[in-house]
């Protein structure tokens, strides 16, 4: 029976790491690249990496979201880049709709308009992630491009990943690869970081990945040569994840980064925790 046991999580482990390498390699196939202008402070790029707010769940956090966009326009960073589960999706797994308090589509567009926070200059880009396309999956729906078509602010990249390019004020570019995999978190919470940089193709590198998806707060800095984040959520831990069981790290990274000349890439990153109330 143990053998069996051992042999079905291997086979879902495979799986996993297949489909984590298709989404990886799907990015260099994709010829679209965003360019976003506003993250320059001088030399230096800062913004704001966040993911997984699930609006419409009853377990969402979106006072220290609110917490979170009051300390960016304090210190003058004004973009943000969202890796995905902008809302809490529909039926995605047996029972959801008993941890929500906006089901479907309508209200949890509602909900994302009244409580997703909009601050003056600040500017929040977006992939979709699993729960988002599970509008699409049932009706052709893709959320979070009709959601960003009611706010100014908000602003669809694509779904599950994009290519983003942010540019210095001396001319440096530096590509950002954001994504939103599918699987269950790893028994180490880097593993799947580790296995997604792996699974980059050569010379198609980007100087640092944002992963959404997992609820966890991670940063491994040289796997690769490539800043490696998982961005953490604005959810507590529902009793699905409870069942898992896995915890969720409540917050946001804040990131600094220069990169002088050809040899120096310098990289800070702050991540602003929150716990649970």
């Amino acid at each position: 029976m143990k053998k069996n046991r051992r042999k079905r999580k291997e086979k879902e482990l495979e799986k996993e790491l297949l489909r984590l390498q298709q989404i990886v390699n799907s990015f260099s196939r994709r010829k679209r690249k965003y360019r976003i202008e506003k993250a320059s402070h001088g030399n230096t790029l800062v913004f704001a990496v966040i993911g997984d707010t699930h609006i419409g769940s009853l377990y969402e956090r979106t006072d220290a979201l609110q917490e979170f966009y009051k300390l960016l326009a304090s210190e003058k960073i004004n973009v943000v880049l969202h890796c995905g589960d902008l809302t809490d999706g529909n039926k995605v797994y047996r029972g959801q709709e008993f941890e929500q308090y906006a089901i479907g589509f309508g209200q949890q567009k509602e909900a994302v308009l009244e409580r997703f926070p909009k601050i003056s200059g600040i500017e929040t880009f977006i992939i979709g992630g699993n729960h988002d396309m599970s509008y699409f999956k049932r009706n052709g729906i893709l959320a979070v491009q009709e959601i960003c078509k009611e706010r100014d602010d908000l602003h669809y990249l694509d779904d599950e990943i994009a290519t983003i390019i942010l540019e210095t004020k001396n001319g440096k570019k530096v590509r950002y690869l954001m994504m939103h995999p599918s699987g269950a978190t790893a028994y180490a919470v880097s593993y799947k970081s580790q296995k997604i940089v792996e699974a980059i193709s050569g010379g198609q590198k980007p100087k640092a990945i944002f992963i959404g998806h997992f609820h966890k707060a991670d940063y491994m800095p040289q796997w690769r040569n490539v800043h490696s984040f998982q961005v953490g959520c604005f959810e507590s831990q529902t009793p699905y994840m409870a069942r898992k069981p896995t915890p969720a790290h409540i917050g946001g990274w804040i990131i600094e980064h220069t990169i002088e000349g050809k040899l120096t890439d310098r990289l800070k990153a702050e991540f602003i925790n929150f716990y649970e109330k």
